[in-house]
């Protein structure tokens, strides 16, 4: 998207989010699409029996089983033990499990929701199309994730307004505090603030990553450290005896595995954005600072080593 606002210099762009997409999709608008996708009438077999269970699910809620198996039941990374779920669970008077019978709304977390989503917007998404069509534009939407680019001097009200009244059709709604928009000329930002989508912003120069994804990596850093520091303190190990290979691991660019950082250089390299490397840059920074405040924090002073 950001490749065409360069490409059309001239435009205006509207960015759109879905309120509550996977709690709101309507469970025979789903099954219509599942099988107009198929050339069917109706589902039947294995389409049949996955779509009942996506759409008449079960859960536990954590605090039922904290209440009845105490917060410390999830030895071996088990949610529970196999008896203890039989006993209490399941087979416990009036059961901790819960049903879903409602007419809409899917579970987020299964494989197959996402595709089920998709599958579900599929008319929705060819009405968008055709409508963007029209007045020269183009339409793209990523899950719950909505964007148009339009001529420039298009009505943001208007786009707002008629993309609420096809999402309505569809039993969902728009999440109007979510919505923004930008206007660019000669492929320069000509309006108050960059157009955000996806996670990065974009002024007609240059990508970064939203701030509030900064700052909720800061805020899961700190978080990261001080529940390190908690529980080395439980086991009355000192703050200059606390090694910091793990959260470092996690949260800088020193580990192996796929973390925020790993996410950030990617995507500079991606985008062509040399300035995400330069939003993360003081990282280390950041990490130093918060072991610091967090260490003061719990073990009441600084720390003296690593």
């Amino acid at each position: 998207m950001f490749d065409e606002i360069v490409c059309r210099q001239d435009c205006t762009v509207v960015a759109m989010d879905i309120s509550g997409f996977f709690d709101c999709l309507d469970h025979t608008l789903l099954r219509d699409e599942v099988a107009g996708l198929m050339g069917e009438t109706r589902l039947n077999g294995h389409h049949g029996t996955v779509w009942k269970n996506v759409t008449r699910y079960s859960w536990v809620e954590s605090e039922d089983l904290d209440t009845v198996l105490g917060k410390k039941r999830n030895g071996h990374s088990r949610v529970c033990s196999p008896a203890d779920f039989v006993q209490h669970v399941r087979g416990r008077k009036g059961g901790l499990v819960r049903k879903h019978d409602q007419t809409f709304g899917i579970p987020q977390g299964t494989p197959i929701s996402g595709l089920y989503a998709n599958i579900y917007l599929r008319t929705f998404d060819r009405e968008m199309l055709a409508w963007v069509g029209r007045y020269g534009g183009s339409y793209r939407r990523y899950s719950d994730d909505i964007a148009v680019v339009l001529p420039l001097g298009s009505k943001v009200d208007h786009v707002v307004s008629i993309v609420e009244k096809m999402l309505a059709d569809f039993g969902l709604a728009m999440s109007v505090d979510k919505t923004d928009h930008a206007h660019f000329q000669v492929g320069r930002l000509i309006s108050a603030k960059a157009i955000q989508y996806l996670g990065f912003t974009f002024d007609g120069s240059k990508v970064l990553i939203r701030p509030s994804s900064l700052d909720a990596y800061r805020h899961k850093m700190r978080r990261g450290v001080h529940a390190k520091l908690v529980a080395a303190k439980g086991k009355e190990i000192p703050s200059f005896q606390v090694f910091k290979r793990e959260v470092l691991s996690r949260y800088t660019h020193l580990g192996k595995r796929r973390n925020f950082l790993k996410y950030a250089y990617k995507a500079a390299d991606v985008m062509g954005s040399p300035e995400i490397r330069q939003q993360v840059k003081p990282h280390m920074t950041w990490f130093n600072r918060a072991w610091e405040k967090e260490v003061a924090k719990v073990y009441g002073g600084l720390v003296v080593g690593s």
